[in-house]
């Protein structure tokens, strides 16, 4: 199972579908990110991008009220 399949599964779970997911992976580029959204995932974050990991796991915390 991929990530985008996983994160499909995840979202469409009663149970676990309120879970915020962030993708890290290697393969960025707009499509990919496009397809991570489209999935299910919160966000998508390249591996070397030390900055937008930080940034995207605040902002998470903070819309899910620190419940993450």
């Amino acid at each position: 199972m991929d990530g985008f399949t996983f994160a499909e599964t995840l979202k469409s779970s009663p149970e676990w579908g309120h879970i915020p997911l962030i993708a890290l992976s290697g393969k960025q580029n707009v499509g990919r990110l496009e397809q991570g959204r489209i999935s299910g995932f919160t966000d998508y974050v390249g591996k070397t991008d030390r900055e937008g990991l930080l940034a995207t796991l605040s902002s998470t915390l903070e819309s899910a009220g620190g419940r993450a």
